[in-house]
């Protein structure tokens, strides 16, 4: 135990642990590359498919593998950001958690602020957008004209995982990281399986949901803390060192084998339900990940590790993008863009060519997080011009 305090201390006091490691900035920037791709299908695709005439009839639709793959990916992407803030903090003396505070407060109100002045704008030149867009001849669904609505009000009811990060570091300051330190190595592995079990069964996630009246928050924080502890662990331990990382990429591919197995199952018994009279409609059902199931745990762990092993030289273009991840994450997920996701019809393009659809999904993916870098631009040029030594965006850690 001394042996472990003592390098933790050293590590800390040299300056190591803040030093920038471009394989976890890589790591974030796939993360939030999997948020972005994961609305897109989740407030555009998904909603889509329920109206659409293409998968309709009752049938498995091979294609739509597609769609139930990138509807995975948002749980997997928060996951990874829990395990590197356990993996980096875990060894920190102090979280300055006012600093937290303020740099997420100050992101948050400059994002809204940017979104509330870009609808002003959309709406005051709506027709003049409209008709430029067709002139360029992308295929989109422009009978939707209405953009969703941004104000002030908004600050309370942006991005979740806002306040998910935020209570996940709280308790590892306030008292998880004491207790942990007091660990032996087989003690904190006791730990991380107990609190596991804790939302793995259905009797304990349903007790910490009847807390607060029905709504996972409280089982969401404990699968917060579970990755914390996760993430610790594979910092000071190492546990995976003799897994070579072809095992965890198949360990990923099964995971989804099985995932799939689990789509065709579902439709298979909701034709069953239809053609026997127990179903007046069909209706294709695409599987969600929540952040509280094994599989979440077991894709993202091994992205995680397979991530930590890349030898990346520090490349400061590679850190830059990953320090916008949180702007990014603030400016995509609201109503105003989810206007611009549902432009596409996503079914319509899975119907006719799966490839087409992905390399659409990749395009909009792509600009989504390229104009989100941008606009963390335009925040740390406001933070020069308010106190001339900007303190950087908070980074998920």
């Amino acid at each position: 135990m001394g042996n472990r305090s003592n390098a933790m201390a050293k590590k800390v006091s040299s300056g190591e642990s803040k030093t920038r490691q471009s394989n976890f900035e890589a790591l974030r920037i796939f993360a939030m590359l999997l948020i972005i791709s994961f609305h897109v299908i989740l407030h555009a695709a998904i909603p889509q498919l329920s109206s659409s005439q293409f998968f309709a009839e009752p049938a498995f639709a091979k294609k739509l593998l597609l769609f139930q793959a990138f509807k995975t990916f948002g749980s997997i992407g928060n996951a990874i950001f829990i395990l590197i803030a356990g993996y980096f903090l875990i060894e920190a003396k102090k979280i300055d958690l006012k600093k937290q505070v303020v740099k997420i407060f100050s992101q948050l109100l400059f994002g809204i602020c940017f979104m509330v002045l870009l609808v002003f704008v959309m709406y005051c030149f709506q027709p003049q957008i409209i008709e430029a867009v067709k002139k360029t001849g992308i295929e989109i669904q422009l009978q939707e004209k209405m953009f969703g609505a941004v104000t002030l009000q908004s600050v309370n009811s942006f991005s979740w995982f806002l306040g998910y990060y935020l209570a996940v570091i709280f308790i590892a300051e306030l008292f998880l990281k004491k207790r942990l330190a007091q660990l032996s190595k087989n003690q904190y592995l006791t730990g991380i399986i107990c609190v596991g079990a804790l939302i793995t069964f259905a009797f304990t996630i349903g007790f910490f949901n009847a807390l607060l009246a029905g709504k996972d928050s409280l089982s969401q924080i404990v699968m917060g803390t579970f990755l914390f502890m996760v993430g610790g662990y594979i910092k000071l331990y190492n546990p995976f060192k003799n897994i070579k990382a072809i095992w965890l990429i198949i360990l990923i591919l099964l995971a989804y084998c099985f995932l799939f197995i689990g789509f065709y199952n579902t439709t298979m018994s909701n034709i069953a339900k239809f053609t026997n009279g127990l179903s007046n409609k069909f209706e294709q059902s695409i599987l969600g990940t929540d952040n509280i199931s094994f599989f979440t745990v077991l894709v993202s762990v091994a992205i995680f590790e397979l991530f930590r092993r890349l030898n990346i030289s520090n490349i400061k273009s590679v850190n830059y993008l990953a320090s916008a991840t949180l702007t990014i994450y603030l400016l995509h997920d609201n109503e105003f863009m989810y206007s611009f996701y549902r432009m596409v019809d996503w079914p319509m393009l899975l119907h006719e060519t799966p490839l087409r659809m992905t390399v659409y999904l990749a395009v909009y993916t792509l600009i989504i997080f390229a104009y989100g870098v941008v606009i963390y631009a335009g925040y740390r040029l406001f933070l020069r011009l308010v106190n001339k030594k900007p303190s950087g965006m908070l980074r998920l850690e």
